[in-house]
């Protein structure tokens, strides 16, 4: 009752209310998994929702995984379900992402085109890329939620650059303006089709990828509440 009342007096968070629920179902499903007998035809359910539950992570699964006996997790169908969770897993600790920030160039607001590597030419010791688009409600929703504590993180040693996909230009300014970040944004030459995005985000939007000022990866997800426990907060903030 509660979701249609928020939706039908603001259907902005419409998308993000749905992504909510079917994380709470994804919690509630692995609560029933746990508790059910370990049988082949249950193991599949394991990677529901891989890409963009924020409150099962892929350690979760894996632990998982391994209470189904053995014959199982050795059969067809377990085979299949170990090498996605550990294809999940290795993206999330990608080692090709250094290698693309030269060739990957941005866009700002006023026409200016800059190489992505020179963004880390400010005195911070990270730098957090998130990667969106105006269309894609989960980032939307993303925005807002960062919105709301950005006052928190500590940014003088954190640089936040928000990266749209977008084909659009209009689109993306607009987006930018409701939503009204208070972190740089660029365009990302090429989108979808860049080196950047097609080599690190193989689950879609949104993707977040955190670097050392050395331009070294830190860590990626398609969860920033993930990556907001490994970034400098001015007080001790709690993400659930």
């Amino acid at each position: 009752i509660l979701s249609q009342i928020l939706t039908l007096f603001c259907p902005k968070i419409k998308g993000s209310i749905h992504l909510f629920q079917q994380d709470l179902y994804t919690v509630l499903l692995f609560k029933t998994l746990r508790k059910l007998k370990k049988e082949a035809q249950n193991i599949y359910a394991i990677t529901y929702n891989i890409s963009f539950s924020n409150l099962i992570s892929i350690n979760d699964r894996i632990e998982l995984f391994n209470t189904f006996p053995l014959e199982i997790r050795t059969s067809k169908d377990g085979k299949k379900v170990h090498d996605q969770l550990l294809d999940y897993s290795n993206k999330l600790n990608l080692v090709t992402a250094n290698k693309y920030l030269s060739d990957s160039y941005v866009k700002g607001q006023n026409g200016e085109v800059y190489k992505l590597s020179k963004m880390f030419n400010s005195n911070k010791q990270l730098y957090l890329f998130i990667i969106g688009a105006s269309w894609c409600s989960p980032c939307r929703h993303e925005n807002r939620m960062l919105n709301g504590i950005f006052n928190l993180i500590d940014t003088s040693k954190i640089q936040i650059i928000g990266l749209s996909i977008d084909d659009d230009e209009s689109k993306w300014k607009l987006a930018l303006k409701q939503d009204a970040c208070k972190w740089s944004n660029f365009l990302l030459i090429g989108g979808a089709n860049s080196k950047l995005y097609t080599e690190n985000v193989k689950y879609g939007i949104p993707y977040n990828l955190l670097y050392h000022s050395n331009q070294q990866l830190i860590s990626s997800h398609s969860s920033l509440q993930l990556l907001l426990k490994q970034i400098p907060m001015k007080t001790k903030t709690k993400f659930h």
